[in-house]
């Protein structure tokens, strides 16, 4: 996975404003964000995103486009930010649940979204 413009311009974000926050799919758009030393930004962050669970509850699993990192094909957000060394959590499907690790702020899914933005 390369790193584009558009990642470099996320880790200066990180690095110079107060927060950055992603709710139930967003998250999907750190995994190819990479610090200086190339490791992936997510790596032993603790954030949430939406489960492979309720990823089939609607439907979309077999709808995915493959994720190729590492050799690897993944699809959901649980399983790419877990590969990539993230510490993934969830609670219950459509339960609400933000994860604050620093200035990054995560939600699992749209109940989470109220509270992640009272968070930031």
């Amino acid at each position: 996975m390369s790193t584009s413009h558009t990642d470099h311009i996320n880790i200066d974000f990180y690095i110079l404003i107060p927060f950055i926050h992603a709710v139930c799919h967003g998250p999907i758009g750190l995994a190819s964000m990479k610090l200086s030393d190339g490791s992936a930004f997510v790596k032993g962050k603790n954030v949430a995103g939406f489960t492979n669970e309720e990823e089939g509850h609607i439907g979309l699993t077999e709808h995915y486009t493959k994720t190729d990192i590492e050799g690897e094909s993944l699809a959901t957000v649980e399983d790419v930010l877990q590969k990539l060394g993230a510490n993934y959590t969830s609670t219950a499907a459509w339960g609400e649940h933000v994860v604050v690790d620093g200035n990054l702020v995560t939600g699992q899914n749209p109940a989470s979204a109220s509270k992640v933005r009272g968070l930031i």
